[in-house]
């Protein structure tokens, strides 16, 4: 009960229940400024009375939807043999006994079960998505907590952020504020209610990130409405630590509604948490103010629109929802990685990077546009090799996913030598041998015409890459220094698949917030997507879903590349290569009087001094390019090769902007002695069209070590078209 331990430091009686409220009506005003002029907040009573007499529905309908779900599962659900021993569920008895109630329970109580029944395999990939109002609706409480280690290096659970109830103040003056850590939830211990409120996470890490992230956010078009409409929170004020200290706060839980739907595009290559990718855009409207705007700032600059100050590339990404940057020598910016903690105290001149992947995908981009997602990646890394060239943190944290072959392409930049991908296989039945019977040759199903049975596992057919990285891999790395990259228990998806990828290619060392990634190995087909390709095979079976529901499935399970047999990311996720990193209060919340907090310093410098300053990569590095009537002379700087091949070739332009590439001379190999840098004159001859693609190949030890590759293109070449003449 509110107060009953709060009144002794003077907070009277239902003092959380009004700051809730204030709360709420203050995040409402805020709603024009943040580009979001509907928004709202609503009880949950109220929300339940709005579903319950506004639901459209016909006679049927709820028995199709259990008919659907069971066809979907059963045939073309590629864990399902995997699940249901693993976790002890039989999702398909469960759809078959619901059948017989369901038209006894009301909306919102059909809903909830056919939810459970889907969140019975623990895979945030397959999903009941229910219609609107849910679809754009967030159950919310009015704070957030993280698990750290607290001052005396104990494991604890603390609010990092909290709702402010007026400009300038956070929950209206109490002493449940930031900092406050949490012991118990209605009574129970803390560590209990985090991992009821787990609904989907498979792994450890998994089911404490997750469970953390719901107990005060759940996304209602994928998770259930909580159990409960208040909540007594038990806390320590921060500082205090003495079991006698503890206080007691009643809280509410609200509906934060008038939030655009989220745009999610199917394609069969994706692999995406939506609920994740949902949980992420309300964390940035309840407490990411700074976000918003710079992402506004970078929309409005790049659309030729004034913004009040430029957005610089440099300093901002073109794609901002998807990628963050920074490095030693870079531009402060508000709650956001300190330019101050790149840094190696032992070697102050050293210079390092840090890239953050949010997604690997952005709305608007995807189905069709692999190749935006992966340029601005190659832009930012190659902006990175020259100004942070000792070290590179590429953090995905929290990402939950996206496309596939964009992730894949992604992780190519890093290495010199091909990539080796991900392997994909479906569940190995007949519906399935039917449906790639009758495929055509176009798209992921083509891909699979004529597979058979895995050897290693008959529950699977063989194994496909979906990506193909030729093309990254003829462009040259785009970051030759050494990298590191940190993950989460909410890293999922195909960013699971990115950090296998990383492990299993030798990349560099994996450094996890939790001991593993989320453990979600798959690619996901929406349920219009399983009707489009099934259909090709004539089958009936899959009709139109009812009641605006969506589904969606884990249609193809992805095994880990150069290993000796078949294993999955799936439940198991990516581990760390060493024992977590725990947060400390400033790495999450900061020094009170720091206004740039939350910014992980003690991480990021213990990252750049311990794992990236000692290591180094085979480099080259290009110093200059100078054109002297014929003549290219090139300069490069080399690190750890024993020699370098120099390969050019004209590439001609039409006016349609199409072009041919063709070999100018044959390779050069030439010695390097020492390191240093090695020069190199090229005779050429080319027209007004031509540009000139350079690549130069660090050799060591035998082997290809490092891969500089630039495109020259500029007036030059009118002025040896003319001289040819």
């Amino acid at each position: 009960v509110s107060g009953m331990v709060g009144n002794a430091y003077g907070m009277p009686s239902g003092f959380g229940l009004d700051c809730t409220q204030r709360a709420w009506a203050f995040l409402q005003s805020q709603g024009p400024a943040l580009g979001l002029p509907g928004l709202r907040v609503e009880t949950l009573d109220e929300f339940q009375d709005r579903v319950n007499s506004g639901a459209a529905e016909k006679a049927g309908d709820r028995e199709a939807l259990i008919d659907q779900a069971a066809l979907l599962l059963e045939n073309y659900y590629a864990h399902r043999l995997y699940k249901e021993p693993l976790y002890g569920v039989k999702p398909l008895d469960a759809l078959r006994s619901l059948r017989v109630s369901a038209a006894g329970l009301d909306v919102v109580e059909f809903h909830t079960r056919m939810l459970e029944i889907f969140d019975s395999v623990r895979d945030a990939h397959t999903n009941y998505v229910l219609p609107e109002p849910f679809a754009s609706a967030t159950a919310i409480l009015p704070f957030q907590l993280r698990r750290v280690q607290d001052a005396r290096g104990n494991e604890a659970f603390l609010v990092t952020n909290i709702l402010t109830t007026g400009e300038g103040e956070q929950f209206g003056g109490s002493l449940f504020t930031t900092g406050a850590k949490v012991l118990t939830w209605n009574g129970a211990p803390i560590e209990e209610a985090i991992r009821a409120a787990n609904e989907v996470g498979g792994n450890s890490a998994a089911a404490i990130s997750r469970g953390v992230q719901r107990l005060t956010l759940r996304p209602l078009g994928h998770s259930r409405l909580p159990d409960e409409e208040f909540v007594d929170v038990g806390f320590l004020p921060p500082g205090q630590f003495e079991a006698q200290d503890l206080m007691n706060e009643r809280v509410r839980w609200g509906v934060l509604a008038g939030l655009p739907p989220g745009q999610f595009l199917p394609q069969e290559a994706f692999s995406l948490n939506p609920a994740q990718s949902e949980l992420r855009r309300a964390e940035t409207v309840l407490w990411g103010h700074d976000r918003i705007r710079e992402c506004q700032e970078m929309a409005a600059a790049t659309s030729g629109k004034e913004a009040g100050a430029v957005a610089d590339d440099r300093v901002l990404s073109r794609l901002p929802e998807q990628f963050r940057f920074q490095h030693t020598r870079g531009v402060p910016r508000p709650k956001f990685v300190r330019p101050g903690d790149l840094v190696d105290p032992a070697h102050p001149e050293k210079r390092f990077g840090y890239v953050r992947i949010l997604q690997f995908s952005q709305p608007g981009l995807e189905p069709g546009n692999v190749d935006v997602n992966a340029n601005e990646f190659r832009r930012i890394l190659e902006l990175l090799n020259e100004v942070a060239p000792d070290g590179l943190i590429v953090d995905i944290r929290g990402n939950g996913g996206g496309d596939i072959r964009t992730a894949e392409r992604e992780l190519q930049m890093l290495i010199p030598e091909r990539l080796a991908p991900a392997h994909f296989h479906m569940a190995n039945n007949d519906a399935v041998h039917s449906m790639l019977g009758a495929a055509g040759d176009a798209g992921i199903v083509g891909m699979f015409r004529g597979v058979g049975p895995n050897s290693a596992d008959g529950r699977l057919t063989e194994g496909r890459a979906l990506t193909n990285t030729q093309g990254e891999l003829d462009r040259g790395q785009a970051y030759m220094g050494p990298v590191v990259l940190v993950i989460d228990g909410l890293t999922y998806s195909a960013a699971d698949i990115f950090a296998g990828g990383f492990a299993d290619n030798g990349i560099g060392r994996i450094v996890g917030v939790d001991e593993a990634t989320g453990g979600g190995g798959a690619s996901v087909w929406s349920y219009a997507e399983v009707v489009a390709n099934a259909g090709r095979s004539g089958s009936r079976l899959l009709t139109e879903l009812p009641m605006g529901v969506g589904m969606r499935v884990a249609a193809l399970r992805s095994s880990r590349a150069n290993r000796a047999g078949l294993e999955f990311i799936e439940d198991v996720g990516v581990a760390a290569e060493r024992p977590a990193y725990l947060p400390t209060i400033e790495d999450v919340i900061g020094p009170v009087h720091d206004p740039t907090n939350g910014t992980f310093g003690a991480l990021w410098r213990q990252l750049c001094g311990t794992v990236l300053s000692g290591a180094a990569r085979p480099r080259v590095d290009l110093v200059k390019a100078d054109f002297a009537g014929s003549e290219l002379t090139v300069v490069v700087r080399t690190g750890l090769v024993d020699s370098v091949v120099f390969g050019v070739e004209l590439e001609t332009f039409s006016s349609d902007g199409n072009s041919v590439s063709v070999s100018v001379a044959a390779p050069e190999v030439v010695p390097v002695t020492g390191g240093g840098e090695v020069t190199r004159v090229l005779e050429l001859r080319a027209s007004g069209t031509d540009g000139v693609n350079l690549r130069v190949t660090g050799m060591a030890g035998g082997k290809v070590g490092a891969v500089l590759w630039r495109q020259l293109r500029g007036p030059i070449f009118v002025d040896l078209a003319a001289e040819t003449a």
